[in-house]
């Protein structure tokens, strides 16, 4: 499935996760979940997670596994807005826009902000455990790989390891690789542990996640040149940084050589993240 078809039917599942604080009274709480939430950034997690699921799967999804891989990317996407939110704020990155507009703590308030992302991270895993009702393992498996991704084995480590001051290349990189690549990971992997993917498939789908998610923040900072502080373009020529973003890419594809059929959306990925101009 094309990623436009997939936000076609995840967007108004997003929607619904929010959708109980609208009819609650709740109001001031819904409006800034909601302008969080949407409008849509690259929703490239959620997508992984299908990536994943339909690399595992090796073909079409039932409706039953599309309904599961849907309220997985949901929970991803919320821990990941969750992650803007609080990594924009004054104590942390102190940005004042994200995605052309100005971030939450700036829109409202700051102490606003701390219990959106609160709300979010939490809705994610109240979500998530609902899901593994009724002895669900692939899902429990599923959201456990997912939160060792997201917590401080993983993406919190990247933004402690970023907000203790980033001195050379290669902490630039460690720190890359905790704060972005291992949710990207973790989206995948996920998606794919819900289809039960084999071992030999995860290690694939491993070094694939790793490879494209540095190549990301890579490509991130290339595009993002008024701000380098923490930005490879402190350290290296853009032009260097750009063969970086190509190595990566063709890292994480040949990742995949044995899956050649199989792999062909994530391939595609891989090379549409590398070439975007946003």
């Amino acid at each position: 499935m094309e990623r436009n078809n997939f936000l076609e039917i995840f967007e108004p599942k997003l929607a619904k996760a929010i959708e109980e604080y609208k009819n609650d009274k709740q109001t001031r709480l819904y409006e800034m979940l909601n302008y969080t939430l949407f409008p849509a950034g690259k929703r490239i997690r959620p997508y992984l997670v299908y990536l994943g699921a339909e690399f595992a799967k090796g073909g079409e999804l039932t409706e039953e596994e599309l309904e599961s891989v849907l309220n997985l990317g949901v929970c991803v996407e919320l821990i990941h807005n969750y992650s803007l939110v609080h990594d924009d704020l004054p104590a942390m990155d102190n940005d004042e826009y994200r995605r052309g507009r100005l971030t939450v703590h700036k829109a409202f308030s700051e102490w606003e902000a701390i219990l959106v992302g609160d709300e979010l991270l939490n809705l994610a895993y109240e979500k998530l455990l609902s899901f593994c009702a009724h002895g669900n393992m692939e899902m429990a498996k599923a959201g456990s790989y997912l939160a060792m991704q997201a917590g401080g084995k993983g993406m919190i480590k990247g933004q402690l390891l970023d907000l203790s001051g980033i001195k050379d290349i290669n902490n630039l990189i460690q720190t890359d690789l905790y704060k972005t690549a291992y949710l990207l990971r973790g989206a995948l992997i996920s998606g794919a542990i819900l289809l039960k993917a084999d071992k030999e498939m995860i290690e694939a789908l491993d070094e694939y996640a790793l490879n494209l998610g540095l190549a990301f923040q890579i490509a991130d900072d290339i595009l993002d040149k008024d701000n380098i502080e923490n930005s490879i373009l402190r350290f290296i020529h853009e032009e260097k940084a750009q063969e970086m973003v190509i190595e990566l890419t063709n890292k994480a594809i040949n990742a995949l050589e044995s899956y050649k059929v199989r792999s062909m959306s994530l391939q595609k990925l891989a090379m549409m993240l590398a070439t975007r101009k946003n």
